[in-house]
């Protein structure tokens, strides 16, 4: 009776983990597929009208500890910066910091990192320049996914911008 109790209490210790890593596998599978929209920012960070809701969500790992702000601006120029922050809300689910990498058009599988930021939070500051994102076929705008990730590679966020 007691070994029966035990080995339900584990199994019900253990189950929200199973959740946790099927849920972060599946929002890992999501930031892979093409980007699909925008969430239109002001270079000072403002949302423009409606945010896109695949944009910027939180992995479910790290929901209710971390906080993304959307990047910014959205659409940006070809020369110009993209600025992505990331608040580590209880100063330690982000331990060794974040970085940016993006997909670039040539090849929609193989990623470059854009930025990433060591520093000991609770703020990580992501810059990067879009002509990082390499760009084939003439001078159209295009749609990038950018992904986020702790040092240590797992999946924080996620989010598409326009490069004109």
């Amino acid at each position: 009776m007691i070994r029966t109790l035990l080995l339900a209490s584990v199994c019900l210790c253990l189950l929200p983990a199973c959740d946790t890593n099927a849920g972060q596998d599946e929002f890992f599978l999501e930031s892979q597929l093409s980007p699909s929209g925008i969430t239109r920012t002001s270079a000072s960070g403002e949302i423009l009208g409606e945010s896109d809701p695949d944009d910027w969500r939180v992995a479910p790992a790290f929901q209710g500890s971390v906080e993304v702000v959307p990047a910014s601006p959205n659409p940006v120029d070809r020369n110009g910066l993209v600025t992505i922050v990331v608040q580590d809300t209880f100063d330690d689910a982000l331990t060794g910091g974040v970085r940016a990498t993006g997909f670039t058009d040539t090849n929609p599988r193989q990623f470059v990192e854009l930025d990433r930021d060591d520093g000991n939070g609770p703020f990580y500051t992501l810059t990067f320049s879009p002509t990082l994102l390499r760009q084939t076929g003439g001078d159209a705008a295009r749609l990038f996914r950018i992904r986020i990730f702790t040092t240590d590679s797992r999946i924080v966020s996620y989010g598409d911008i326009e490069v004109r």
